[in-house]
């Protein structure tokens, strides 16, 4: 989930007017505004040098090209993106599907989290369900009950643990206790109810073997811990029962084990576990997707639902990136956009939340058929489930096959991405690697990376300005962003400048010719955080440590090569 763009979202809706009236353009220099326009030679700066390659394109012709943002919503009448927002020219606004793609009135893109009320007016969600959560409410029935020592299963009877036969698909209950339990806050807090039902239950156990053990005799601490034997057949179960309760004594700061027999009797734990379920699954457990979409998720043959709403609540990140990609250059309002020849084509399928994996491949569908030549995808996560994960790939590899450049940032999770297995990936196809899909971090002016975002020296292909970008936001406002989506558009700023002006670049050429000619600050020690045995630990790293490029993104080197490989061919 994309944590850190929702909070930005947040600030810059409650901030942006009075952003707009400290923050006027014309009083800052360019390297303090749209500094990633600008380049490591020229002007000392860590930008993509987009203001460089305008000069080295000077007389070259240019194709218009269409960048998808498939993210979240976007103001598509902002004053910085007149004539920049792509149009559909096949379709009016007339209440009909006049081109015939069973969506009705998409006119400059389309809200796959949108639906409309009884009275006809459109509606969107602003909340999606955890996508561990989702698989949780998909799998809860077969598994969320089970109770296992590692071999025997067990389910509770009120009070009573019994034991049943194994679950009939154990891959799948091995994903759920494996994955779902650890993804999703609700499987959590559902087992964290089913196992203060087993401390119960093994406490009446122990009490019953200190009771024969200790007749007539006070019983502490002391004699509690008697019941350890190492050399006693393995119960798991009541081997997590005996160190919960052991550690129960000093929280309680007791040493009697009748006060913790009594706690445990009356049913304290299993309540508290329980109403903290309770409390999450009435403020997480719905999204209404039901009753605003209308749609089922879990099918991805099911396509004809959303609608045209385009400016939602999450609108200002869209906004931003879109100012980024393709704000009008040179027109002294806010900053100027990588590549002015780029039309930006908005597909909402996030907001606060996990996005439904349908929408993103139902969106990527959209924007080949489209006409789309960049593709801009949310962040990458780590749960992607084995049937949704083929929606992804085929929609990928469609991509692919139709030469479409596609673009998803890292998340800020401080994780190796070499050890930690995210999606979307070049890998994810068995047997094939994807060279249309560049996976992108951010960076700042002064060229060091973000501190805690994801890294890995194959896996990431390359960084680009992400921190403290002045770009648009809604209702013609501006201020400065920051976020792996701020870097994801700032790549694709530049991918859409190579294909504008060498269009018989294909996808992969255009990922490739980007990652040869990233700036590489080769002696340059940048401090990054990353995970080490489940600890966050600061490590010193050189670039060629961090991404396959070993650098950030300079469209302008691109141009210079490009033009090279040109002339070489006459």
């Amino acid at each position: 989930m994309n944590v850190n763009n929702a909070i930005l979202s947040i600030m810059l809706l409650l901030f942006a007017p009075s952003m707009t009236q400290t923050m006027k353009a014309q009083e800052y220099k360019q390297s303090d505004l749209d500094w990633y326009n600008l380049s490591p030679t020229a002007d000392k700066v860590y930008g993509v040098g987009a203001n460089e390659a305008y000069q080295l394109l000077k007389g070259r012709k240019a194709r218009r090209v269409v960048v998808a943002l498939i993210g979240s919503g976007l103001d598509v009448s902002h004053e910085d993106l007149k004539g920049k927002v792509w149009k559909n020219q096949r379709e009016k606004l007339n209440g009909r599907d006049d081109d015939g793609n069973g969506l009705v009135d998409d006119i400059v893109g389309w809200n796959f989290l949108g639906g409309k009320d009884k009275a006809g007016t459109n509606r969107s969600m602003n909340f999606t369900l955890n996508q561990g959560d989702r698989e949780y409410f998909r799998l809860r029935e077969k598994y969320a009950d089970y109770v296992s020592d590692g071999k025997r299963f067990y389910k509770f009877d009120g009070d009573e643990m019994v034991q049943v036969d194994a679950p009939r698909n154990m891959k799948e209950y091995r994903y759920y206790r494996d994955t779902i339990v650890y993804e999703s806050p609700l499987a959590s807090r559902y087992a964290g109810i089913l196992a203060a039902k087993v401390v119960r239950h093994y406490t009446k156990i122990f009490d019953a073997k200190l009771r024969q053990r200790f007749p007539g005799q006070e019983i502490t601490l002391k004699e509690f811990e008697t019941l350890y034997d190492k050399n006693a057949p393995k119960d798991s179960l009541a081997d997590m029962s005996f160190m919960i309760l052991g550690y129960s004594f000093p929280i309680a700061k007791t040493e009697s084990w009748k006060k913790i027999y009594e706690v445990e009797m009356q049913g304290t734990p299993i309540r508290q576990a329980q109403q903290a379920y309770e409390a999450y699954l009435q403020k997480h457990g719905d999204d209404n997707r039901k009753e605003i979409v209308g749609d089922k998720p879990n099918d991805i043959r099911d396509t004809r639902y959303g609608n045209g709403q385009l400016l939602t609540e999450d609108a200002n990140i869209g906004t931003m990136e879109a100012s980024i990609i393709a704000g009008v250059r040179d027109n002294r309002i806010g900053g100027d956009g990588i590549c002015n020849e780029a039309l930006v084509m908005p597909l909402r399928v996030a907001t606060a939340g996990d996005p439904y994996l349908k929408d993103v491949a139902l969106a990527m569908r959209y924007a080949v058929d489209h006409g789309a030549k960049v593709v801009v995808l949310p962040s990458q996560n780590t749960l992607f489930p084995a049937s949704e994960r083929s929606w992804i790939a085929d929609a990928l590899r469609y991509a692919e096959q139709k030469d479409v450049l596609v673009i998803a940032p890292v998340t800020e999770s401080s994780q190796d991405l070499g050890h930690t297995l995210y999606y979307p990936n070049r890998f994810m196809i068995p047997g094939h690697e994807l060279g249309n899909l560049m996976i992108v971090a951010p960076s700042d002016k002064e060229g060091k990376p973000s501190l805690s975002a994801n890294f890995g020296r194959k896996e990431l292909d390359i960084h680009a300005p992400g921190k403290e970008i002045y770009t648009a936001g809604v209702a013609n406002t501006y201020g400065l962003a920051t976020g792996t989506g701020m870097a994801a558009a700032s790549l694709a700023g530049s991918a859409a400048l190579i294909r504008a002006y060498f269009p018989s670049l294909k996808a992969g050429d255009v990922r490739r010719l980007l990652n040869e000619t990233a700036t590489k600050p080769n002696d340059m020690e940048v401090e990054k955080t990353m995970v080490v045995n489940d600890r966050k630990v600061q490590d010193l790293f050189l670039y060629s440590d961090l991404c396959l490029s070993g650098g950030i993104v300079n469209v302008a080197n691109a141009v210079k090569e490009a033009i090279k490989r040109e002339q070489s061919k006459k």
